[in-house]
């Protein structure tokens, strides 16, 4: 019934303000069907909109056949097989015509002029074409193929423009049919091929009649002309679909409507239906025809898709505002229903699939664009089996849930926002908006409004007060929850009583806070009042408050925490909140745990609990439902996608109504009914589709094959991704996925919904790769195991350690054999250092001694004194020069010649000599190793003591230099000189010679009387 609205007018108290009308949004649904679909298109990676036909290979992936390739959907995303002139490994042609499945397997596809290709579904690897050859005869027809079928004896039928082959896989041979049976003077034009149940195959001539042959003998059975089915001679007829309903009666879905057939004593006899459903398409464009699980016919014609359960009146599948997800259009192609029992539609517009899901969803909101569209549903009230009341931001409606007609009771224009309803009695309804409380009172579908302030006396202090929930607790009591600060009412109707009750500051029996967001009652009859940071249990009959304050673990976001419904499942109570998920309350020992975003539910803002039983309940929040299971606390998530009128719902818009649930917020509501045909998948099917590594040549490959890699998959050190695929087409948006590799995990890695997962770092070795999946209904399936080899840069290389051990020793051999070498030049200073100073200090000491009995013996003790002075003295230098020599302060040319400085420059003063010492900028840093440091001090003393003892020289020069990055020591003077041949070399030179010679330096000697002398000490 369709009210109008008239504007209404406050009479006094004692009058009842009467609505004579009602304005009214109706939305009926009639004659038509919601079924909810998932729509993919070309911007979802369909290759083509245009979507011809549908096959599902025995992983329980979908092929779509289109006009730009074929496509395997895998729930998520497509992959486009096509054309490719740069490989190889494509198809012959982009249009595929056909499409059909073998005995293991494989796909044939038939493409437009480019015969038919042979596709392993595992690796999408073209394994075999056919083609036409005018110079061989057994061949195709021709490369222009309209349709394909498989018969179980591994024949493929292929259907052309110019008649058909069988080609036997046996054999590889081929056997052709291009003689028209009704007309040998018209081309032979197959444009449909089908079995039915008998063991034969069905081909259609197009615009002549249905051809029947013997699959085992290859012979023609009978023809059926298309006058016999009734169609008139110049008309045009061709088949797209069969329909095996039952062994003997078949459907025959025609570009004239849907034709019978019987098969009765060994004939193919066409019969007019007496079933009502099926005369319903007698003369339609009619494109599919299946039969679901739920015993329902699918009908798919040019002008959308019908369904009945074959004895009704045909009910068509339609796309309306008031639904969401509807099918893409009108123009069908094709129907199929998978192994899972989900049906796939494709039109010219893409793809649709509608789901055998375990729950069915049905999304409903007013007709857009209307002045009082149901924008956000706030409360949904169930008045009865078959009316629910929805309190809406645009006003007040009644919904049949029958046929889910929407009428449109209070206007928001004229009343405000409507906040929640409760009846009252049988006479009408306690009605709480934004602006006041209101009483509506039904008699027989006709409304009438007043002001609950004059209608009960005693709401009068409180008409204007806004109100967010009511709760009936018996037959005189009704409980009213404020979100003004205004606490709790109890409204004795019967005793026409109101009394209020608001927190007091220090008090025990009380409410803790004034806002209250709901009102609820435990299995027990307890009443429980959820507000911003308290829970209160309260007593009516006693008026008595306990209040309980949540103490959350890691509590996410802090209080307050806005409790907004409570379900009792006789052991816990479940409580939502904004900001801690769902929380379960023991109330025996005050406890409280929550279920957050971090254990598995979509949102931490919950609002509304519906029990589905004594184990499931599904949870409202601002992010989509939540299907959460009481024993094992695991949830599932249903979004937009899935069929809901949106994913953010409101905190208190939840009623049941029998087994049907019925959730409301923003844009309207959606209802849950259990599927009763569904059969959860024991085992899904789960894959790892797809590989991503860099192969040994340095290229990135991809590899696609759902059995595993057949051949060794050997792979560079770097990156390796593998993607893990499932067929589970009903929940691949809530699944979870994990892995291990054998090698590295001892248990399995949680993905969550990731599907891919990349490994790096993974050292040179064989490994074992296995994805995982979780479904919905918490069933878990196992991949295939992949193994592959990581292979050692060379670097990494057995022989490259063995030949870095060899280096190692190598090296450390060389550098135990330098220090070894250097530990005996050390060695052997120390033993020279220890000859000198035995020869040296020893004979200096031996004539200490001497002189010192002499002094005691001889009256020339003076003389004696000298000898031992000069003694001392010459052991002290010799002392002191070693210690310089050892020192690794001294170590450089320029420190040589200071130290000869400090030696010569006194003695040279006291015997009126100048001397001077010469180093150039070269060599001032040379380093000189400790022996080489000894030698050339002791040979550079020696010369210049022979210079100032017999040279009788004015001045000695003693220089370093670098010549040729050699060492040269060189020290001259200007004294009298000799003749070298005339003289016999004496101990001193001699010495030099010696001392040059282990430090491998040559001494040159260079003197003439008169003419000075110059010894020089050059490195080799």
């Amino acid at each position: 019934m369709i009210y109008k609205m008239k504007p209404v007018c406050f009479k006094p108290m004692y009058h009842w303000l009467i609505l004579t009308a009602l304005f009214s949004l109706c939305i009926t649904v009639s004659n038509a069907q919601h079924f909810q679909f998932r729509t993919y298109s070309f911007n979802n990676g369909l290759s083509s909109y245009n979507a011809n036909k549908i096959v599902q290979d025995n992983y329980g992936f979908i092929w779509i056949a289109t006009q730009e390739g074929l496509n395997r959907f895998d729930g998520n995303d497509f992959i486009a097989v096509k054309k490719d002139p740069l490989k190889n490994n494509g198809l012959s042609e982009n249009y595929v015509t056909g499409i059909a499945k073998d005995n293991k397997g494989r796909l044939w596809i038939a493409s437009a002029l480019g015969g038919v290709d042979q596709l392993n579904p595992e690796n999408f690897r073209i394994e075999q074409r056919l083609k036409a050859d005018s110079a061989a005869k057994n061949k195709l027809i021709t490369n222009w193929v309209r349709c394909l079928a498989w018969s179980p004896q591994q024949e493929l039928w292929i259907g052309t423009y110019y008649g058909f082959n069988v080609y036997n896989s046996r054999d590889n041979s081929y056997r052709a049919f291009i003689e028209n049976p009704f007309n040998k003077n018209i081309e032979l034009n197959i444009s449909f091929t089908g079995l039915d149940s008998i063991g034969n195959i069905w081909l259609i001539a197009e615009n002549n009649g249905i051809i029947i042959y013997n699959m085992k003998t290859k012979k023609m059975v009978t023809t059926i002309s298309k006058e016999q089915l009734g169609i008139k001679a110049d008309e045009t007829f061709n088949v797209t679909g069969l329909f095996v309903d039952k062994p003997n009666s078949i459907y025959v879905c025609s570009s004239k409507g849907l034709k019978h057939i019987l098969y009765q004593s060994n004939k193919y006899i066409p019969s007019a239906t007496d079933n009502t459903f099926f005369r319903s398409f007698e003369n339609a464009d009619v494109r599919a025809l299946i039969k679901d699980r739920d015993e329902r016919y699918w009908v798919g014609t040019a002008k959308g898709i019908f369904v009945s359960n074959g004895k009704s009146a045909p009910e068509k599948i339609i796309h309306s505002d008031f639904f969401y997800n509807t099918i893409l259009d009108d123009n069908i192609n094709c129907i199929y229903k998978d192994v899972f029992e989900n049906i796939w539609v494709t039109t010219t517009k893409g793809l649709n699939l509608f789901i055998n899901d375990e729950y069915r969803f049905q999304a409903y909101k007013a007709k857009s664009g209307t002045l009082n569209e149901i924008k956000q549903v706030n409360v949904l009230y169930p008045d009865n089996d078959s009316l629910i009341y929805a309190c809406a931001s645009t006003g007040l409606f009644k919904i049949n849930i029958n046929n889910f007609s929407t009428s449109g009771i209070l206007n928001s224009d004229k009343y405000g926002e409507m906040e929640t309803l409760i009846r009252v009695n049988k006479n009408g309804f306690l009605v709480s908006s934004v602006q006041q409380l209101l009483f509506l009172q039904v008699n027989n579908d006709h409304y009438q409004c007043m002001d609950a302030g004059y209608v009960f006396k005693e709401l009068m202090p409180i008409k204007f007060n806004y109100f967010s929930t009511f709760l009936k607790y018996n037959d005189s009591i009704i409980l009213l929850g404020s979100m003004e600060d205004m606490g709790l009412f109890k409204w004795d109707i019967k005793n026409h009583k109101l009394k209020q009750f608001k927190s007091q500051l220090n008090a025990s029996n009380c409410l803790h806070e004034d806002n209250i967001h709901n009102i609820k009652s435990d299995r027990s009859g307890n009443i429980w009042l959820l507000c911003n940071e308290s829970i209160t249990k309260y007593n009516p009959l006693k008026d008595s408050f306990v209040n309980f304050f949540p103490k959350i673990e890691n509590d996410e976001h802090g209080a307050p925490h806005f409790f907004f419904d409570l379900y009792d499942d006789g052991r816990y109570l479940w409580i939502t909140s904004y900001g801690n998920g769902l929380i379960r309350f023991d109330v025996k020992d005050n406890s409280f745990t929550s279920y957050t975003e971090k254990k598995g539910l979509a949102s931490n803002a919950t609002y509304n609990i519906l029990s589905e039983n004594d184990s499931i309940i599904w949870v409202s929040s601002n992010r989509g439902l939540m299907k959460f299971n009481l024993s094992s606390t695991l949830s599932s998530s249903y979004f937009f996608s899935d069929g809901l009128q949106s994913d953010a719902f409101d905190e208190r818009s939840a009623c049941k109504i029998g087994n049907n649930l019925f959730f409301g917020g923003i844009d309207g509501f959606t209802s849950i009914a259990k599927n009763r045909y569904y059969t959860a998948a024991k085992r899904i099917p789960v894959y790892v589709g797809k590989i991503i590594f860099t192969a040994l040549n340095g290229e990135l490959t991809e590899i696609n094959s759902l059995n595993g890699v057949n051949s060794d998959l050997n792979i560079k050190p770097g990156p390796v991704t593998f993607h893990i695929i499932s067929p589970d087409y009903a929940n691949n948006n809530r699944d979870n996925y994990a892995y291990r590799i054998e090698e590295l995990n001892d248990g399995w890695i949680q993905m969550g919904s990731k599907k891919e997962i990349t490994l790096a770092g993974l050292a040179p070795g064989t490994y074992h790769f296995q994805g995982r999946i979780y479904n919905a209904h918490g069933v878990t399936s196992d991949s295939q195991t992949i193994e592959f080899l990581v292979v050692p840069q060379w670097y990494q290389t057995i022989y490259f350690k063995l030949a870095l051990i060899l280096l190692g020793i190598m090296v450390i051999s060389f550098f135990y054999g330098y220090r070894l070498s250097q530990l005996r030049k050390q060695h052997q200073i120390r033993k020279e250092i220890a000859e000198d100073l035995h020869d040296d200090i020893g004979a200096t000491l031996n004539s200490v001694k001497i002189f010192t009995h002499l002094a005691e013996t001889s009256p020339e003790k003076k003389k004696y004194f000298a000898n031992i002075k000069e003694s001392l003295t010459q052991a002290s230098v010799g002392l002191r020069d070693m210690i310089w020599v050892l020192d690794d302060a001294g170590d450089t040319a320029g420190d040589l010649l200071k130290r000869l400085a400090m030696f010569a420059h006194p003695v040279a003063e006291a015997t009126g000599i100048y001397i001077s010492f010469n180093v150039d900028d070269t060599a001032r840093d040379t380093v000189l190793n400790k022996t080489e440091k000894r030698n050339l001090l002791l040979i550079a003393k020696e010369a210049i003591n022979n210079s100032i003892k017999y040279a009788e020289s004015k001045n000695i020069t003693v220089t370093f230099s670098r010549l040729h990055n050699k060492n040269v020591l060189t020290v001259e003077d200007d004294g009298k000189g000799f003749v070298q041949n005339k003289i016999t070399p004496g101990n001193g030179l001699n010495n030099m010679q010696q001392r040059a010679q282990q430090i491998h330096y040559n001494i040159t000697l260079k003197s003439a009387e008169g003419n000075g002398t110059k010894i020089t000490a050059m490195k080799r």
